[in-house]
């Protein structure tokens, strides 16, 4: 993975975004927003691009930066009450202007036209059919447009998320774009920045989109989501590890039934030892009780500690060569979870411990050694663990995919390939029983590497399944 130097530049967006509005077949309809998110997501994109990026409140901010990103989103909705099928259309513009001129620089534009719900095919179809010819009443017409609405929001939502991936590379590849970064807009050169290559990929994979509305809704469960790519103390890289944290929260509330308000995402620079023990030991302790269920997911590097054998996450300002005092211990966090009163606890790690490369780190001078992430609390306790790999071993970056190993095979899991009786579940030890062969064939045959999952807990524990989706109506 090539690494690029952000564009020096301080990005506004300001985005305009008229409401969803899903038409019915008499003229009645529903606005449904999107820009909520669609601000949360273009920006998240642009930050990878760009210095800074933040959002405008008014046209009149965004002249407050080097360079205004105008996204301007329109799309429209229709639904055919007589037969059920629904279409939308989408179109998302972005405007890169210069903002002493207010002249444009460069264009990238996204668009789409979907078939939100065939006729026939799906079950909003036959609801709103059924509507129109046995409650035909003048209440009836908004309810079956904003049913239509919202469904066409998330599909748009969908489809809006795995196109902003492209947008970092159609920026970098724009040599309008980098041409303006390169001057001061006076024609003075700043510093030399990396020339963006002609042939750059763009990383996508088919598990990006979580599907939607799969599992029953899980209102006391609750998760946190770490991913650290990037580390203060000039570590290196843990590609993608961002990315895998955005996907797995995204598939959370998507597919696994948790609520928004419920899931805590942590990344890079908002992933410190300190925000760690915050969110850990008390966001977590003040909201679990004895019905609650705890997912805690880590991409990032892991160290081992070679003066007391202790594993270690390494939060974005962690320092190999001080764990103990940067470092968060695999055996605090276990004890942590041990601690809370809930009926059961997932840990899910993709990262690694000995020291010898891949997603771990170790002090200068140290040897990699053998440490395994098992522990005697998982022993007795609630708590379950899928680790990436063997405590001597290397957890693998899946490039092709963009994501790491084990997280591309989680997902790909909870998309459906690991229920195979296809009874409308996928419990851990099924998801276990579909990744690990999967991951150690790939990391095999792709990068000649021995890369064994692990999971780890007691087995009265497994035994009792620990469902992560359960299809509302299998």
């Amino acid at each position: 993975m090539q690494e690029m130097q952000k564009l020096p530049l301080k990005a506004v967006l300001l985005v305009e975004a008229k409401n969803i509005q899903a038409t019915g077949a008499y003229g009645i309809g529903v606005d449904i927003s999107l820009k909520p998110g669609l601000n949360r997501a273009i920006q998240s994109e642009l930050a990878t691009v760009f210095e800074e990026a933040t959002l405008a409140e008014t046209a009149e901010n965004a002249h407050e930066g080097d360079i205004i990103v105008h996204a301007a989103l329109r799309h429209k909705v229709f639904v055919d009450h007589w037969n059920g099928a629904a279409t939308a259309d989408w179109e998302l513009q972005l405007d890169f202007k210069d903002p002493p001129r207010r002249m444009p620089i460069s264009t990238v534009l996204f668009k789409n036209q979907t078939v939100v719900s065939p006729s026939g095919e799906s079950t909003l179809a036959s609801v709103i059919t059924g509507a129109c010819f046995f409650v035909c009443s003048p209440l009836t017409f908004p309810w079956m447009a904003r049913a239509a609405g919202i469904h066409a929001m998330e599909v748009i939502e969908g489809e809006l998320t795995e196109e902003l991936h492209k947008l970092p590379e159609a920026i970098r590849n724009d040599h309008k774009i980098f041409a303006y970064a390169r001057g001061d807009r006076t024609g003075t050169p700043l510093a030399a920045l990396p020339i963006p290559p002609s042939n750059m990929s763009i990383v996508s994979s088919d598990v990006d989109v979580p599907p939607l509305n799969l599992s029953i809704v899980r209102r006391n469960a609750f998760a946190i989501v770490i991913g650290i790519e990037k580390y203060r103390n000039n570590l290196p890289a843990a590609d993608f590890a961002v990315r895998d944290a955005k996907i797995v929260a995204k598939y959370l509330t998507k597919t696994m039934g948790y609520q928004e308000e419920n899931v805590m995402v942590l990344l890079d620079q908002n992933a410190s030892r300190a925000d760690l023990e915050k969110y850990i030991e008390t966001w977590l302790r003040n909201r679990a009780d004895k019905d609650s269920s705890v997912f805690f997911y880590y991409s990032g590097h892991g160290a081992p500690n070679p003066k007391n054998n202790e594993t270690y996450l390494v939060p974005y300002d962690g320092d190999p060569a001080f764990l103990e005092n940067t470092g968060y211990s695999l055996k605090r966090l276990y004890r942590t979870l041990s601690e809370l009163p809930v009926k059961e606890s997932i840990v899910l790690l993709d990262s690694c411990f000995s020291g010898a490369g891949g997603r771990s780190v170790i002090a200068k001078g140290m040897r990699p050694m053998m440490l395994s992430v098992e522990n005697p609390a998982l022993a007795s306790g609630r708590t379950v663990v899928l680790s990436a790999s063997a405590g001597d071993q290397v957890a693998s970056t899946y490039l092709e995919k963009g994501h790491g190993l084990l997280t591309y095979f989680v997902l790909k899991g909870l998309r459906g390939d690991a229920d195979r009786d296809k009874n409308g579940v996928i419990d851990l030890p099924e998801l276990f029983d579909y990744l690990k062969p999967e991951v150690e064939r790939i990391a095999k045959r792709e990068f000649n590497n021995v890369q064994t999952p692990q999971l780890l807990g007691a087995p009265e524990v497994l035994e009792q399944g620990m469902r992560l989706v359960e299809k509302a109506n299998p």
